[in-house]
């Protein structure tokens, strides 16, 4: 098989006494008849055992075979909260914007957040993971998201929790004779987009 790429899934058995170790993932370039890394101490009298090969190596760094680590499927939690893009809001209103916030002048107000919600949709957490200029409509921002409801994210045939990125712009306009403020654009978006999920 030396002239055949080939990827490898290696199991980890620590031996008696020593700590959960991470799996390892072989990579062979064709041509390739060995991978060599240096690991923790912790591996030493560990059991490995091959539990799956494919022909579709990753692409090492260089010349050679290369060997990560990767988290065993039994320590996955599998009811963790999943990163999605997909989410779709189907009740709540958007922030809105009344009075200077505290800005002067002209501005555009952007924040960018991180919402998480359970298998039914509703919001459990929110995370202002750039916060605007304005710590008024950072809470705001807050407060509205926090009655958002999302038709509930579904994964292989089950509900489960998932977390989205979502962005915020207002405009506040509080030159003389313009008034307080302006309301929030229609442009925040319903349905929050961010990072592809799994």
């Amino acid at each position: 098989a030396k002239g055949l790429a080939l990827e490898a899934l290696v199991a980890v058995t620590p031996a008696p006494g020593k700590p959960r170790l991470k799996w390892l993932v072989v990579s062979l370039p064709a041509g390739a008849d060995r991978a060599m890394t240096h690991l923790p101490g912790d591996y030493a009298g560990a059991t490995l055992t091959v539990v799956d090969a494919s022909p579709f190596p990753r692409s090492c760094p260089s010349e050679g075979g290369c060997v990560d680590q990767l988290t065993p499927p039994t320590d996955i939690d599998r009811d963790a909260p999943q990163m999605v893009s997909g989410l779709t809001r189907v009740s709540g209103q958007d922030p809105t914007v009344d009075g200077s916030f505290g800005v002067v002048g002209v501005a555009q107000l952007d924040a960018r957040a991180k919402i998480c919600v359970d298998v039914a949709g509703r919001v459990t957490s929110i995370e202002l993971v750039q916060p605007s200029a304005s710590a008024k409509y950072d809470q705001r921002i807050v407060e509205t998201v926090k009655q958002w409801v999302f038709a509930p994210y579904v994964f292989a045939g089950k509900s489960r929790p998932a977390c989205t990125n979502a962005s915020f712009r207002a405009y506040i306009n509080n030159t003389p004779g313009w008034g307080d403020g302006l309301p929030a654009p229609k442009e925040v978006p319903t349905t929050p987009s961010g990072p592809s999920g799994p």
